[in-house]
């Protein structure tokens, strides 16, 4: 076997090591598995695209493509997501070898080996690291880089020889890469725009014979075209907009974002991880060994490299120059355009410059093979070391953790609710359906025996639409679930999702069961109670929102002035409450149209006398619009309807208040507001 054929064998062969460490790094916690939960709603549960709410990188394009392909193939989430972050190595590899013989068409087969054990290096730290690039991490933004190198190598091709099939992919691409992560449109879209205008003032200036004024403005033509395609067609795709995710542009916004980048920086170039530190320093000479080469050698500077005679004319070699100028233009929108938008916000925000930090070391690599430098011996020998290190690495890694076992074992976060939820079930308790903060939702469900539907909401029990479906709340009857089983934390950071918060808007439950972290706390239902207070709060969630024409809430979840809640209702009496407001609430904005509004409540006191009143209509302004009002007599219970009118521009801070006279008892046991359309009938 030819020796460079041996080579390319073993940069392959460490790059399949690297890649199965991957396996190790899967975490599958709530983020990760709302591509699980969307495929099952929309194969398995007849649930509706529409009613999901992506995040603000959904990665439509490859990821979530991939995983419908693979949901009724692979047999549980775990392989699924290892299966597309490998896909995803690959591909990447694929676009890098690609995108650089378009840059240099004369790479050496050496050169690609170089790659190879580039991406390798790469997908080892990765592996061994908290470096967020491949799927099993959180919002890596992989269509960016991935689109970014394709389109660049794409471009050359079209400028070279313009072609229809050509112009149709760049279109496509720029059109979906956007769609799938708007990081894609500082890393690429903007900075070819700019690039293309760019080389249309340097034509004016200068007699380059590569500068074509008519291909530039084709090439923009396609790049604006794709432009306007992606504002049209992504809300088509992105039905509801993502909850958070987008900082406002302020000052405050982007001096937190620089602070943060700071901190990147500085744990990008810290001792703590080998890995992180080799690859940040590698990629920092990477740049500066180009700056370096094409500026400031006499020797092999940028008009040596390019070949630019007297007559300012260059051969092939413009595909390597357009390259270098895109990156220098890339560089700086990359990173001012992250900063300045204050989107560069968490530790692992480097996962926004992934496009232009591979493009300084395909450049690198390039220069290197112009130079002939992997001709040397001494190439060859840190060749064989490397590839045998991480080769030798990574079976030491495989040796010390199992494959099967890690499958089943749920992220940190939902350990310990998995382990208490099996025990109980295994006590006799039938688990149907529950309610938990963000993190204990999906990433309790997936690890349960029959993976119990949960849902996310907030410590009021509002729900939390963030990377879900509204389908259970709008559709709760299609759906069928049955809730009977709360999942709280006494210290819950951030979500706070602790009893004290829960208990002032939750049924009692049957019993409480504490769990052997001392940390987590199940409530038991055996009866109905929890499944009518969730189904009563998705239309008090709902109704604002124009999806629901009721409103309905518990006298105990209504504030007031006095009294004290007793049971799901609201109640005062003489003996130890004054006069004042028993309820109030719920301020609610109300449309133009007809309402019939119910309050059942009860009343005791001595024969005869006023208990109090119920009036409705807007009270926090300085002439109250009063809609209705109603005193209550002593020893009555039921039903109080009215049909109000609301006038066309509608009403802002509806109330339905309950006034105690300080005499007798009053009880409010439930409110409802429902609109009543033209097909409805009012009893």
């Amino acid at each position: 076997m030819d020796k460079s054929n041996i080579r390319y064998f073993l940069s392959f062969l460490a790059l399949f090591f690297a890649t199965s460490l991957l396996w190790f790094r899967i975490q599958l916690h709530s983020d990760i598995l709302h591509w699980e939960a969307l495929a099952r709603d929309l194969f398995d549960l007849g649930g509706k695209w529409s009613d999901w709410r992506f995040p603000p990188a959904p990665a439509y394009f490859p990821e979530t493509l991939l995983y419908f392909l693979t949901y009724k193939i692979l047999p549980n989430s775990y392989y699924r997501v290892f299966f597309i972050s490998v896909a995803q190595v690959f591909m990447l590899l694929t676009a890098v070898i690609w995108t650089s013989k378009q840059i240099y068409p004369q790479i050496s087969i050496r050169a690609r080996e170089v790659l190879i054990l580039l991406l390798t290096f790469v997908t080892l730290t990765a592996a061994n690291s908290g470096m967020w690039l491949y799927f099993y991490s959180n919002s890596t933004h992989f269509s960016s880089i991935l689109f970014s190198l394709i389109c660049l190598g794409l471009i050359i091709r079209f400028y070279e020889k313009p072609s229809l099939l050509c112009a149709i992919y760049l279109t496509l691409i720029n059109t979906i890469a956007p769609a799938s992560t708007a990081i894609y449109l500082i890393n690429f879209l903007i900075p070819a725009i700019v690039t293309a205008l760019f080389l249309l003032i340097m034509g004016k200036f200068t007699n380059y014979s590569w500068i074509n004024r008519n291909k530039i403005l084709s090439i923009l033509g396609i790049l604006s075209i794709s432009f306007l395609l992606f504002f049209f067609i992504n809300p088509l795709i992105t039905l509801n907009k993502p909850l958070e995710g987008k900082m406002p542009l302020t000052f405050k916004g982007a001096r937190d974002s620089f602070n943060l980048f700071l901190n990147n920086t500085a744990n990008a170039f810290s001792f703590d991880n080998r890995f992180t530190f080799t690859l940040s320093t590698l990629i920092l000479l990477s740049l500066c060994f180009l700056i370096y080469i094409l500026f400031i050698n006499k020797k092999q500077n940028v008009a040596n490299l390019l070949q630019i005679n007297s007559e300012n004319t260059v051969n092939d070699n413009w595909k390597f120059l357009f390259s270098c100028l895109f990156l220098f233009i890339v560089m700086p929108i990359n990173v001012f355009g992250a900063l300045l938008s204050g989107g560069f916000r968490d530790l692992y925000a480097y996962r926004y410059f992934t496009f232009f930090l591979s493009l300084i070391l395909i450049m690198m690599v390039i220069v290197a093979d112009k130079i002939h430098y992997f001709s040397s011996k001494k190439y060859k020998l840190v060749f064989y070391f490397i590839c045998f290190a991480i080769i030798f690495f990574s079976i030491l890694k495989i040796k010390e953790k199992k494959f099967v076992d890690i499958i089943n074992m749920p992220s940190l976060m939902a350990k310990n609710p998995v382990s208490c939820l099996l025990n109980i079930e295994k006590e006799g308790f039938i688990l149907q359906s529950g309610i938990a903060n963000y993190w204990h939702a999906r990433g309790v469900s997936e690890f349960l025996t029959k993976k119990n539907w949960i849902l996310a909401t907030l410590n009021n029990i509002t729900p939390f639409y963030w990377i879900s479906s509204m389908g259970p709340i709008r559709r709760p009857d299609h759906y069928q679930y049955k809730y009977n089983f709360v999942i709280s934390s006494m210290n819950d950071y951030p979500f706070y999702f602790t009893p004290d918060k829960i208990e002032k808007y939750l049924p009692l439950p049957s019993k409480k069961h504490k769990c052997a972290d001392g940390n987590t706390e199940i409530w038991l239902y055996t009866d109905n109670t929890l499944d009518i207070a969730v189904r009563n709060m998705f239309n008090r969630f709902l109704f604002p929102k124009k999806l629901s024409d009721t409103y309905q809430s518990e006298g105990r979840l209504l504030p007031g002035e006095i009294g004290r809640t007793i049971g799901l209702a609201r109640s005062a009496d003489s003996l130890r409450d004054k006069p004042g407001f028993l309820s109030y609430g719920p301020y609610i904005f109300l449309n133009e149209g007809k309402y019939k509004i119910s309050v059942i409540y009860s009343t005791a006191g001595s024969e005869g006398s006023t208990v109090g009143y119920i009036d409705m209509g807007r009270f926090n302004i300085a002439q109250p619009n009063v809609l209705y009002k109603q005193f209550l007599q002593s020893n009555t219970e039921g039903q109080l309807s009215t049909v109000i009118d609301i006038p066309p521009n509608g009403i802002s801070d509806f109330e339905i208040r309950s006034w105690f006279s300080g005499k007798g008892e009053m009880t409010i046991n439930s409110i409802e507001i429902k609109r009543i359309t033209e097909l409805a009938e009012v009893y």
